[in-house]
């Protein structure tokens, strides 16, 4: 059985709008408002959920691993533009955030309608 580390955040429902759309029904087509919607996970709590973990917080708090070798670049933070940053340069405890977008497409093969959903998604970098 999987142990749960941290609480779950749940999923919250955003109306984007409205759109009609016909349905079957008792073998009618009929004309009904339909929701446009997104669900978002608040991302501020999911930090402080993670930030919440003793073993998280430890590596956020220990800053970057510096290279052994300056000549050497094992990670995004040991490159020029991170080190000159105002923030990251100057705060080793700074919170990295790195956002990633991605699409996917699913196709009805009955009606061959594509759908497409996208993800935002982010990884905290300070960990290693």
């Amino acid at each position: 059985m999987y142990k749960l580390l941290a609480p779950l955040q749940e999923p919250v429902k955003h109306i984007l709008g409205k759109h009609r759309a016909f349905v079957k029904r008792h073998k009618k087509k009929v004309i009904v408002e339909v929701d446009d919607v997104f669900y978002y996970i608040p991302v501020l709590q999911t930090i402080q959920v993670q930030l919440g973990s003793p073993q998280v917080l430890e590596m956020v708090l220990a800053g970057p691993q510096k290279s052994a070798d300056e000549s050497i670049l094992e990670d995004f933070c040991d490159g020029t533009f991170f080190q000159e940053h105002t923030l990251f340069g100057n705060d080793d405890r700074a919170l990295v955030i790195l956002l990633y977008y991605d699409d996917v497409n699913f196709v009805n093969p009955v009606t061959n309608r594509n759908h497409k959903l996208s993800f935002f998604y982010y990884q905290l970098a300070n960990l290693l």
